[in-house]
């Protein structure tokens, strides 16, 4: 080999020597000081043990919130799960609180619910679209109708059976205070009871009661009629009243001087009834109003009968306490639907007293008595049209009259009808009690049938706690 070609090998192996693959010139750039490669890590637990929570929450949400309401609504409160907290909104308060009270109105309204919730302390929202339904009260027309009185003093919540009863309640009673209405006394049930609207049925409120005072001071003149009708009329729309009842005892009397009276009161109380009836209908022409009468002939002095049912939808007529408790000492019958040695008063006397004086048969609403009078009798019959040790101004209710003696087998032979009153009374050789039963009641619905009257009304919801009273007028009216 000659000294060239050794010099040229030796000079190749040292170039290639010095030589490195592309490759290792790559992998040489992406070695740099200054990168730091992050190494994966595993997800927060907490906040995956709150998306399982939430995922949970969602679907149970899902399950139990309706696309549609008809009537007040609980939300869920999570209140047994430490670990979700939630608070709910609304969209339309109005229509639907966030507590679930619905107020329906005349068309069906969409509300978002919205629930602010907390799981594991991360907050979540979660809303949803209900159609609170249009409001769908019971028809009325040509109808006998059954008007409940609900009196707040001895109040009972009308149960769901009981609303398909039911188409009108009184809600009893606001007052007259410095000539305007006054419902604080109501306050405390009220949203209880107006919801009664969403089940159909006409909720009014009624004014008045015995002993109540404020009416004659307040239709005195056609400033202070004015000034009574227009808080009434804000009443009604404000708390979505059907209408109003007015309950005023008597007319031109002082009730055993407890209120104001005035001679003129008969023809102011015509008056206030007129203008009321317009102010009602600029606002609502189907404003519910009635008054409620004695149920005697003799009460009808108190008022232009003659004049003052054409503002009118119904006419209560109270038949019941049918007996001068201040005079009479002798049992009786205190609400009968006919004419009796036994009673004072009746019902057909009074219903053809009315209508002799013009008022339409559809517009005059009966009265039962979800109560008793009941007195002490020393005798070996029947104990009918005897003298009381004690008289009969002492009442019970049916539900203590049903517990306490009716319902006792032992007690059947005490418990006697009078065919031509057609009324039931109780006695067992010591207490005797006059009281409406189903049998008493049927009677009276047959007849409010027949004479085809507006229908029949009874004091009190909160008198019958078995629910027998109320069944048998539904089903007096039903069959």
């Amino acid at each position: 080999m000659t000294r060239f070609v050794k010099l040229f090998v030796i000079s190749l192996v040292v170039f290639l020597a010095g030589c490195k693959p592309i490759e290792d010139d790559i992998q040489d750039d992406l070695i740099d000081d200054d990168i730091v490669v992050e190494e994966p890590v595993d997800e927060n637990p907490v906040l995956q043990q709150a998306d399982l929570k939430y995922a949970q929450v969602q679907t149970l949400l899902n399950e139990l919130l309706p696309n549609e309401l008809f009537d007040n609504y609980i939300f869920p409160s999570f209140n047994d799960d430490p670990d979700v907290s939630v608070i709910w909104l609304s969209s339309n308060s109005v229509v639907l609180t966030r507590t679930g009270i619905i107020n329906r109105q005349s068309e069906d309204v969409s509300v978002t619910i919205t629930a602010n919730l907390k799981c594991y302390e991360i907050d979540y929202v979660y809303t949803k679209e209900i159609v609170v339904k249009a409001l769908e009260l019971k028809s009325l027309n040509g109808k006998n109708i059954t008007a409940a009185y609900l009196y707040t003093s001895t109040y009972k919540k009308i149960n769901d059976e009981d609303c398909d009863k039911i188409d009108i309640v009184n809600f009893s009673f606001a007052s007259i205070s410095n000539g305007v209405l006054n419902i604080s006394s109501l306050m405390g049930k009220l949203i209880e009871v107006t919801s009664l609207r969403n089940k159909g049925i006409h909720v009014c409120l009624s004014v008045g009661g015995w002993g109540a005072d404020g009416f004659s001071d307040a239709v005195l003149t056609s400033v202070s009629r004015k000034k009574l009708i227009d808080s009434i009329v804000n009443t009604l729309e404000t708390y979505k009243f059907a209408g109003v009842d007015l309950d005023w005892e008597y007319p031109t009397t002082t009730a055993g001087g407890t209120i104001t009276g005035r001679p003129e009161d008969k023809q102011n109380f015509t008056l206030f009834l007129q203008e009321l009836r317009v102010a009602l209908d600029l606002v609502n022409e189907n404003y519910i109003l009635s008054i409620a009468v004695p149920g005697t002939t003799y009460g009808m002095r108190y008022y232009e009968v003659d004049s003052i049912h054409q503002y009118l939808d119904y006419v209560h007529l109270m038949t019941y306490d049918l007996i001068d408790y201040s005079t009479s000492e002798i049992s009786k019958h205190h609400t009968s639907l006919y004419a009796s040695i036994y009673n004072e008063g009746d019902i057909k006397s009074c219903v053809d007293s009315y209508k002799a004086a013009g008022v339409p048969a559809n517009k005059l609403v009966i009265g039962a008595a979800f109560y008793g009078h009941y007195g002490y009798v020393v005798d070996t019959t029947d104990g009918i049209g005897k003298t009381t040790t004690s008289g009969l101004s002492n009442s019970m209710d049916y539900t203590t009259i049903y517990n306490t003696y009716i319902s006792i087998s032992e007690n059947s032979n005490y418990i006697y009808f009078d065919e031509n009153a057609k009324a039931s009374w109780y006695y067992d050789g010591n207490i005797f009690i006059s009281y409406d039963d189903p049998i008493s009641l049927s009677y009276k619905c047959d007849y409010v049938k027949l004479e085809s009257l507006g229908g029949i009304m009874f004091w009190h919801y909160g008198g019958d706690q078995t629910g027998t009273l109320l069944d048998a007028i539904y089903q007096s009216f039903t069959n």
